[in-house]
């Protein structure tokens, strides 16, 4: 499904005489995908195939779902840059082509855009907590009686920065570590 359209009297006049169409996730469900075909692809097109055939194909976003396998066609209006595309398929991965079709069969198409992977639609639990006793760690072998683990590992110019963790804060107090000098900052 494809809705708000953009017409050209809302675009500013941004044309580098390129082709190209971006696309952009919106939500979970929908992109919005914005284009520029030059006019002189419009008229290439008109001199091999007929300002006939130009009248009579369908000026449309191909939508190409590469997580599936499954395309589809949108039509779009020749006077259009820019349009919000129904999705409806969470963590899948995403690119359109602009072209015209000319025959349910034969599509020409004009440019590729980027490739995006929508965003899903859960929340993603995590609620896994994994801890560390670095005291009975056979990695660290200290015999440090402080509970600061500034002094444990020698981060004295961390906390000379950074300053106490909220834990540490009453120990700081205590003369245990020397207090950060300004000059030190």
């Amino acid at each position: 499904m494809i809705n708000n359209q953009v017409g050209s009297d809302n675009i500013p006049n941004t044309s580098f005489n390129q082709n190209y169409i971006k696309v952009i996730p919106k939500d979970p469900y929908s992109i919005y995908t914005y284009w520029e075909i030059t006019i002189g692809t419009k008229m290439k097109f008109q001199s091999i195939l007929g300002k006939h055939i130009w009248e009579q194909s369908n000026m449309v976003i191909r939508v190409n779902n590469l997580s599936t396998g499954i395309c589809y066609f949108i039509n779009v209006e020749q006077d259009i840059y820019g349009c919000y595309i129904d999705i409806n398929q969470p963590a899948s991965i995403i690119n359109v082509e602009i072209g015209m079709l000319i025959s349910e069969e034969f599509f020409i198409s004009f440019a590729g855009s980027n490739t995006v992977e929508m965003p899903n639609n859960n929340i993603i639990k995590c609620d896994t907590i994994y801890f560390t006793n670095i005291k009975d760690s056979d990695k660290i072998k200290t015999e440090i009686d402080s509970d600061l683990i500034y002094e444990k590992f020698n981060f004295n110019n961390v906390f000379k920065i950074l300053g106490p963790s909220s834990v540490e804060y009453p120990k700081y107090t205590d003369n245990n570590v020397s207090k950060p000098d300004s000059s030190d900052i």
